[in-house]
């Protein structure tokens, strides 16, 4: 009997997404990549490898396969939602705008559609365009957690100052630190704040920034003195560049705040480690003696050479 080739693709497909739940990216993918074989515009392998790729960060191989899917099934409000992800997983507010709105357009509001359309305005730092499918969203389904989340979210923040850092910080759990350091800066060219110093230094420690890096921490310090977790960033980052007086310091701090506190004394023994294994200063070398003074004519004031009898330039003889 001439095997199923229904059956088989089904099989494939289930064990891609049974794989890809448990976290087996390769394996999920290789099944993925069978089905493929089997049926070229398999929309659910299509997808499904789309989903693998963004688990480990390969936007690029997402989209390819998102492109295929959408010509394959450009009408199917699935594809436009498994894009959507994607690009808001990619960070990409435009491309998840047009996909959102694309796949409203093919099954009408819903809150979810309309929760994934706020999240992408927010990344295209679109705030009132946020609020907007944010508060739709709400409207439509007030019990849906990710959209009240967000509806609350976005009405709590009242400046722009506000609005930045958060998106900033959203860039950030990405993985995307060059852009949340960009807009860290923006922020604090509008403001300034506790939040926007401390998150602004992580991003910067995240990308081995550790100078600058502990500049903001000392920042986010003005605003909250003693706070413990921006001490610890403070003593990390310092630590990382060899700053043990810096460590020490902050380790003091904690343990002055509480002197039980378990992080104060393993960064006060970490200060004592980078203190102990500085090289050691050299032996103080004595100092050369210093040059006889210079010897010049008495008859024409100009420097005579060493050791000379008389001066080269007017003849005169040193008596």
């Amino acid at each position: 009997m001439a095997p199923n080739r229904t059956e088989d693709l089904a099989t494939l497909v289930e064990i891609g997404e049974s794989l890809l739940s448990q976290g087996d990216i390769e394996g999920s993918l290789k099944a993925f990549d069978a089905a493929l074989g089997v049926d070229p515009e398999s929309t659910e392998s299509l997808l499904g490898s789309a989903a693998a790729f963004v688990e480990i960060g390969s936007f690029d191989d997402a989209y390819s396969y998102l492109d295929v899917a959408i010509g394959v099934a450009p009408e199917d409000p699935d594809t436009w939602r498994a894009a959507t992800a994607v690009a808001l997983a990619a960070g990409d507010g435009q491309t998840a705008s047009r996909a959102a709105t694309r796949r409203i357009e093919l099954e009408g509001d819903g809150a979810e559609a309309e929760t994934d359309l706020a999240v992408a305005a927010f990344l295209s730092l679109d705030v009132a365009a946020a609020r907007g499918a944010a508060a739709r969203a709400h409207q439509l389904d007030p019990e849906h957690e990710a959209a009240r989340f967000w509806h609350d979210k976005l009405d709590s923040l009242a400046s722009e100052h506000e609005f930045l850092v958060e998106v900033a910080r959203a860039y950030c759990r990405r993985g995307q630190y060059a852009k949340g350091i960009e807009l860290f800066d923006r922020a604090l060219d509008v403001g300034d704040s506790y939040d926007a110093r401390l998150y602004s230094g992580r991003a910067l420690f995240a990308v081995g920034e550790m100078d600058a890096a502990t500049r903001q921490f000392n920042e986010a310090l003005h605003f909250a003195p003693g706070d413990p977790a921006a001490l610890m960033d403070f003593a990390e980052a310092s630590g990382r560049i060899g700053e043990p007086l810096r460590v020490r310091w902050a380790a003091e701090q904690l343990l002055e705040r509480d002197p039980a506190s378990e992080d104060g004394r393993a960064m006060l023994a970490w200060a004592d480690s980078l203190e102990a294994s500085r090289p050691p200063l050299p032996e103080p070398q004595a100092f050369p003696p210093a040059p006889a003074p210079a010897t010049f004519c008495r008859a024409c004031g100009m420097r005579m050479l060493k050791g000379a009898t008389f001066c080269v330039s007017c003849g005169a003889r040193m008596t």
